[in-house]
């Protein structure tokens, strides 16, 4: 499993990277493709939110989902055997509010139409979104929370131990989340969750893998039971992390920079 966040944007520099991340070893065995192990986890934001704004036409958003769609065909062997996983970010526009959680599936018949024309298997999930890997359960969501956790903070963590040693926030963050079982135990005036759908946001049992997508550094945390890890942005620094189920508790950090 190969996750990415925030992969796509407006600059031509930025769409020409995603190639790489696809040029990968697709040959076949005996009996099936390799390719059809591949999971490509993309994390939005897929349109920038000056195109996912309501002044928007469907059709312009459509074009843009084009160009991804192009890309993937331009890999046969990937785009017909491979598994494209794509989470909505906050900006990408979905029936859904931006500012409540979990959020629907990109648009149908704005997306899906377009990608599933391109990749046989094509999925477009909600955030957050729940698979099931080789047995292993997987939890991805996409959400600016870094931020959003320490603007919210009671009790700031000390960025500075006792021992003299730097406190690494990533590590209060995880363990936050999985002490609390909840993918966001923040106040509903900062983010607000459906009750009724409530349940889509717990972490109890705690999964095997936590992809926590967001603009912040990339790291990696093995926490109990479950490795959590931030793939990166893509769009800015071209980032992302390779997860293989048979090394369960690490993944490979990648970048084209």
């Amino acid at each position: 499993m190969q996750p990415c966040s925030h992969p796509p944007s407006p600059q031509p520099c930025v769409r020409a990277q995603p190639t790489a991340l696809c040029t990968q070893p697709a040959t076949t065995c005996a009996c099936r493709p390799r390719a059809s192990f591949f999971v490509f986890a993309l994390c939005g934001n897929f349109v920038s939110p000056l195109g996912a704004s309501s002044h928007t036409k469907r059709s312009q958003l459509r074009g843009l989902y084009d160009q991804l769609a192009r890309l993937i065909a331009a890999h046969p062997t990937l785009a017909e055997h491979a598994h494209f996983v794509l989470v909505p970010g906050p900006d990408d526009a979905t029936a859904s509010s931006p500012d409540v959680l979990p959020r629907s599936a990109l648009p149908d018949s704005v997306a899906g139409e377009v990608l599933r024309a391109a990749a046989r298997n094509c999925h477009l999930t909600t955030n957050p979104a729940r698979l099931t890997l080789c047995g292993q359960s997987v939890v991805i969501f996409r959400e600016q929370l870094m931020s959003k956790m320490r603007r919210s903070c009671v009790l700031p963590p000390n960025e500075v131990e006792a021992d003299g040693g730097t406190s690494d926030l990533n590590a209060h963050l995880v363990q936050s989340l999985l002490d609390q079982a909840h993918l966001c135990p923040l106040p509903t005036t900062e983010l607000a969750s459906y009750w009724q759908h409530d349940h889509a946001m717990w972490l109890h049992p705690s999964p095997d893998v936590l992809v926590l997508a967001d603009r912040h550094d990339q790291y990696q945390l093995p926490y109990e039971e479950t490795l959590a890890f931030n793939p990166g942005s893509f769009a800015s620094d071209f980032a992302w992390m390779v997860y293989r189920p048979c090394a369960k508790m690490e993944a490979e950090r990648s970048s084209l920079s």
